[in-house]
């Protein structure tokens, strides 16, 4: 790995790991001071609103990412200030739609101790959106420390400060949870703009408009977005409803510390995507293998002493962590974990798919693997709850990687595997 790469990769492991422990202090301090249920209230909510800003998101990161990438090779500037413009309209308008159908609804139904939640958290359909489609612009500008930075750290950081005074203040509720994390993202945008103001200000250029031409490619991205975000949330938010609030907050603890094994796989997905982007664009087949195994090799180092530590110690991590009544989440703990190193052992088969113009291909491997989850999630949450929903959701992480490896090999001729990864000695140039 050439010097800029390995920087990019340490400087980003640096910051994943502020965020996660950013990350980890807010949760745990929501799951002490609030206790379960009222933890399982904040975690359906914002589950929820997760799930309605599907349609502000829409699958423009994805799209942003790799046109931006390509208009960068060729310098056209006009055309990346163009698509983000035209995203950001897109996200405002269907945020605004989206706040108006819920206060229209609101009306009709009757009160009850989360709508009032739902309603604070609505600007978090607005600030989400807007941050991460300027994010993907500078990850398509290969800046992905800038990329991420707002999101993986001030976001959590601000968001721990406000709730560190909420708790001093002793005014810390549901509902200033959620203020604390719309208040967060309102900064964090603040900072992904300037971010990107500063990358542009050297690059003056008047603004390109394509939009009939992105809003054409933009469908499977969509398509895309909804199944792997609605995966994501759909565990908790089916618990919040055919469970109990306290189940859904057990779920949460449980999903958010699994994600720490894939960590060092979303570092290099970071670093290596306008990789991709460069080596299909040039044909280079044997590039692109290459790329693939750094990438595997990498994310396998990074992970695997953490999964072996949450596997092995998940009881002890859970209840020093964040108590005993978060200790009957260790069942699902472990088999989050084994989902999550599965996905990391497979490597990055979505990006590579996606940077290359198949996007169409991890569309129909991240709807199977959704169909698998939302199915296993409806069968076994009535009957074996909390165990019951983990189950499933390490089940469709697991689907959707096997159906895509085996596209990534037959339409790229691209060989995904852990041992052949490892062995490899090979590099990828920038």
């Amino acid at each position: 790995m050439n010097s800029s790469l390995r920087a990019s990769t340490l400087a980003l492991v640096f910051l994943r790991g502020v965020s996660l422990v950013l990350t980890l202090a807010v949760s745990v301090l929501l799951a002490r001071v609030l206790g379960p249920e009222p933890f399982g209230h904040y975690v359906f909510v914002t589950a929820t609103l997760a799930l309605l800003a599907i349609p502000a998101f829409c699958g423009w990161p994805n799209l942003i990412v790799r046109n931006t990438a390509r208009f960068h090779l060729d310098q056209d500037w006009g055309r990346i200030r163009g698509l983000l413009r035209t995203a950001s309209g897109w996200v405002l308008s269907v945020a605004l739609g989206l706040a108006i159908l819920f206060l229209a609804l609101r009306r009709s139904v009757p009160a009850d101790p989360e709508a009032g939640l739902f309603l604070l958290g609505l600007p978090l359909l607005l600030l989400i959106g807007l941050t991460n489609v300027t994010s993907a612009t500078l990850r398509g500008l290969h800046l992905p420390l800038r990329a991420q930075t707002p999101a993986l750290l001030v976001q959590p950081l601000m968001q721990a400060l406000l709730l560190a005074a909420l708790v001093l203040a002793a005014g810390l509720t549901p509902g200033t949870a959620v203020v604390s994390m719309v208040a967060s993202w309102a900064i964090a945008l603040l900072c992904a703009r300037a971010f990107w103001l500063g990358a542009a200000r050297p690059h003056p250029a008047p603004v390109r408009l394509e939009p009939g031409k992105w809003l054409r490619e933009l469908p499977p991205f969509a398509a895309l977005s909804f199944a792997t975000l609605v995966s994501a949330q759909l565990a908790v938010v089916l618990l919040g409803w055919l469970s109990d609030p306290a189940s859904a907050a057990l779920f949460r603890v449980a999903d958010r510390a699994a994600l720490f094994v894939a960590m060092p796989l979303q570092v290099v997905n970071l670093v290596f995507a306008p990789l991709f982007v460069r080596a299909h664009r040039e044909g280079d087949s044997a590039r692109l293998q290459i790329i693939s195994d750094t990438m595997v090799r990498w994310s396998l180092l990074g992970a695997l002493p953490g999964a072996l530590l949450l596997f092995i110690f998940a009881e002890p991590v859970l209840r020093w962590v964040y108590g005993a009544d978060y200790v009957a989440a260790t069942p699902a703990l472990r088999l989050l974990v084994l989902g999550q190193s599965v996905n990391v052992a497979m490597g990055s088969v979505a990006l590579l798919l996606n940077m290359t113009g198949l996007e169409r291909r991890t569309l129909a491997g991240f709807v199977t693997g959704l169909l698998v989850n939302g199915v296993l999630c409806l069968l076994l949450i009535p009957s074996h709850g909390l165990v019951g929903a983990a189950i499933a959701t390490a089940a469709g992480v697991v689907s959707w990687n096997l159906l895509l490896a085996l596209q990534v090999r037959r339409l790229l001729n691209v060989r995904i595997g852990p041992l052949r990864a490892v062995l490899s000695s090979r590099w990828p140039m920038s």
